[in-house]
């Protein structure tokens, strides 16, 4: 049975303390900015894993596609900049594995755009990962 998002946070809570998980949350965009503008080892990891989502994947039941227009590294590093610099929703969650929420704790960063980052007109809302050491790990686009 899936987990809803409430229990996910109960269970990080349990795992890293409530104070250690707000800290995340605080600093999670600055994290991700800092990433993006140094532009070093970091972003190349991080840019290595989420160009996956520039080309369909059928190994991946849900893989959703970036807008023609950000599928390129500077493309995207700007489009990460915005959503890091005026996120929607921050928030703590678990990775998914094969589609459930059991990995490890990670931030989430939310951020809705007014016009589609995806290749569907639907898919305006970016995701973007961090993990519990503030490193990014992927990005990707989703519906609203």
């Amino acid at each position: 049975m899936p987990k809803d998002q409430a229990q996910i946070e109960r269970e990080i809570l349990a795992e890293i303390g409530e104070r250690r998980a707000a800290g995340l949350k605080a600093n999670a965009c600055s994290r991700v900015c800092g990433v993006l503008i140094r532009q070093g080892s970091d972003w190349d990891k991080a840019f290595e894993h989420i160009s996956d989502h520039f080309r369909k994947n059928p190994d991946k039941p849900s893989h959703l596609l970036f807008h023609k227009k950000y599928r390129t590294k500077e493309a995207l590093r700007q489009l990460l900049l915005r959503a890091a610099s005026g996120p929607s929703e921050i928030k703590v969650t678990k990775l998914k594995v094969h589609g459930d929420h059991l990995g490890k704790p990670a931030i989430e960063i939310v951020r809705e755009f007014r016009e589609p980052i995806g290749e569907s007109p639907s898919y305006t809302r970016l995701r973007i990962f961090l993990d519990v050491q503030g490193n990014l790990i992927t990005a990707y686009p989703g519906e609203a």
